[in-house]
């Protein structure tokens, strides 16, 4: 079903996350496919079907997906941080760092933003850096 007006999407993505969080992955993967069709850079609908592909197993598909929600909405901050640990798991400790930098850039006073970064620099190895962006989470 491709939606036709705002209330559509609006209730296909709370069936996608209804659908997500019951586990019910070929549902919420629908209904976010759905949404897209009709708003190709729904960033809600980006970031439900990357969760779904990742959890699919389908790592590449799910980062594709995420930085495109995050090229349409730069302060979309669960969605950074899903990304960026993704990076961290496939060795690119740089691009999760990049990813949280920049969002933090967007919401400079978003304290799960500060703490994510500081985890992983680290987990990295930049225990002065990260304690000091675990400083601004506080």
């Amino acid at each position: 079903m491709k939606p036709k007006t705002a209330d559509d999407i609006a209730r296909l993505m709370a069936r996608a996350g209804q659908a997500f969080r019951a586990g019910n992955l070929s549902r919420a993967g629908k209904d976010a496919e759905d949404v897209l069709k009709a708003v190709p850079e729904h960033g809600e609908a980006l970031y439900c079907l990357g969760l779904v592909r990742h959890n699919q197993g389908k790592t590449v598909q799910a980062m594709t997906l995420l930085r495109r929600a995050l090229a349409a909405h730069p302060g979309f901050a669960p969605c950074a941080v899903t990304l960026s640990k993704m990076l961290l798991e496939t060795g690119d400790g740089d691009g999760a760092l990049r990813v949280l930098s920049d969002a933090l850039a967007q919401n400079p006073g978003d304290a799960n933003l500060a703490f994510e970064l500081g985890r992983t620099r680290i987990i990295l190895g930049d225990p002065a850096g990260g304690a000091e962006d675990l400083g601004r989470a506080a």
